[in-house]
């Protein structure tokens, strides 16, 4: 198993106006401090090991846009990753990017191409109508073993996403308009000792 740094760049969907935000569970591993770039310091409400899901609350913030989940998830779709990948892989920046994807059998994400994806576990899952599927969840790979293994990369669907914030009464929020489920896209800081 790969060490876990003691600074470590994840990417969260907003799903609340209240300041709710949903994440990679792996994200928020050990972590003494967490912070929703460009929002404020976040604290972790629960966790789903089932799921891989992580519920973040910042306080005191209003005004966020957040995101709408589709109804349906496709069994093989064109996706479009957005997240914000790891600040080493952008000379320190924090811009969104895009990375193109096929959902594949069993909510596996195949990659167009190799490309870092340092940073983007927790980022949205957009169709070719801009809905979001879901949440993009990254594992460690399995190198060898006899036993089937979870695909390295994959797809946390809407649904799951859905039944974790009604198990948490978080209340869903209302659509927002076509294109703008970027805006709910937001980089994800844990800070270990």
């Amino acid at each position: 198993a790969a060490l876990a740094r003691n600074v470590e760049y994840g990417t969260g969907l907003i799903v609340s106006a209240d300041g709710y935000i949903v994440t990679d569970r792996r994200n928020t591993q050990s972590c003494q401090v967490i912070v929703a770039s460009g929002i404020g310091d976040a604290e972790q409400i629960a966790d789903d090991k089932d799921s891989g899901l992580a519920l973040l609350r910042v306080y005191g913030v209003r005004k966020l846009a957040p995101v709408w989940l589709a109804d349906t998830t496709p069994q093989k779709a064109e996706l479009t990753l957005v997240g914000i990948s790891d600040p080493q892989e952008q000379d320190g920046a924090r811009r969104l990017s895009e990375i193109k994807a096929r959902l594949a059998d069993g909510n596996a994400i195949e990659l167009r191409q190799p490309v870092p994806v340092a940073g983007y576990s927790g980022a949205a899952a957009l169709d070719a109508q801009g809905r979001v599927l879901g949440m993009m969840e990254t594992r460690n790979a399995v190198l060898a073993s006899a036993e089937p293994s979870a695909p390295p990369v994959r797809l946390v669907g809407a649904d799951a996403i859905r039944r974790f914030l009604a198990s948490n009464n978080v209340p869903l929020a209302a659509p927002i308009a076509d294109g703008d489920a970027k805006a709910s896209v937001v980089r994800v800081i844990c800070v270990r000792k």
